[in-house]
């Protein structure tokens, strides 16, 4: 999951492509300038809560503006945080969120990288189920898992280019990961 993570991280804030990041002295509509660079101060020294505050402000900024295509990026940097943080009941509410724009909005990126998260999500809750002795609920979870790691396959080849090639690989690597978790508990 940590290449996972990684790698979609990157990806995520390259294709948000903005500053993101703020102890926030300054709202964004105050002075968009320095609160961008508060945020990105936050990023840059690891502090988690001010980075997630500044995400937030930004989010609600941009759906204030209409901008959707930036509260969108902004969704998938906070699904980031949270998972980050292991807050997967506010990850997972910010992906389905992310979802229900991407299909509104017919970002099919967006749809296949939400699905790919929320695959993510349910494993990780699998492996706090495993750890817990929870053979059942891990199952559960692994299950709903590869449901999504399938739905991020078929967008991300429904995409095509290399990107959507490249996103349909990880979410195979996801899928095939999950069935050997699944094998295990058998």
């Amino acid at each position: 999951m940590k290449k996972l993570l990684g790698s979609l991280t990157l990806a995520g804030v390259l294709a948000v492509g903005g500053m993101a990041y703020a102890g926030l002295d300054v709202s964004p509509e105050e002075n968009f300038e320095k609160f961008s660079q508060e945020c990105w101060n936050a990023f840059y020294n690891g502090d988690q809560k001010t980075n997630i505050e500044c995400n937030e402000k930004l989010l609600k900024l941009y759906e204030k503006q209409g901008r959707y295509d930036d509260a969108m990026g902004k969704k998938l940097e906070l699904i980031i945080n949270y998972l980050q943080l292991n807050d997967y009941d506010t990850a997972e509410k910010y992906c389905l969120d992310l979802l229900n724009d991407a299909k509104k909005y017919k970002d099919k990126d967006m749809e296949a990288i939400a699905y790919e998260y929320l695959g993510t999500i349910y494993e990780e809750k699998g492996d706090i189920s495993i750890k817990k002795g929870d053979k059942e609920k891990a199952k559960e979870y692994y299950m709903k898992a590869k449901e999504y790691y399938v739905k991020a396959y078929k967008a991300f080849k429904a995409e095509g280019g290399d990107k959507g090639s490249d996103g349909a690989g990880t979410a195979m690597d996801s899928i095939k990961y999950v069935n050997k978790k699944l094998k295990k508990i058998k």
